[in-house]
């Protein structure tokens, strides 16, 4: 068990990981976005009330590497897209 986000990263990059994926809440995403230079996000085009919401991607700081368009199937109710976006230049924590 770890306190923050800081530990959780230091904690796993003891290890052999080619990767740490952190799987929110929104807070979690928001406090995890500094250390990170890849998100995979998956973006369900249609509007939802809630509460919790990942962070707005700030375009002069990602760039968008993929994407990927899905029409609604019996699988998913609603068209979706997956994106890969990469950090124009590496966080300082993320090295």
């Amino acid at each position: 068990t770890v306190q923050s986000i800081d530990q959780a990263i230091n904690l796993a990059s003891q290890t052999d990981a080619k990767e740490i994926y952190i799987i929110g809440g929104g807070e979690i995403f928001q406090a995890a976005i500094p250390s990170a230079d890849r998100i995979y996000l998956t973006l369900v085009h249609e509007n939802f009330e809630g509460d919790a919401f990942f962070p707005e991607i700030k375009h002069e700081e990602w760039k968008l590497t993929s994407n990927r368009d899905c029409d609604p199937d019996e699988k998913n109710a609603y068209a979706l897209s997956f994106q890969i976006w990469e950090r124009k230049t590496p966080s300082p924590k993320g090295e």
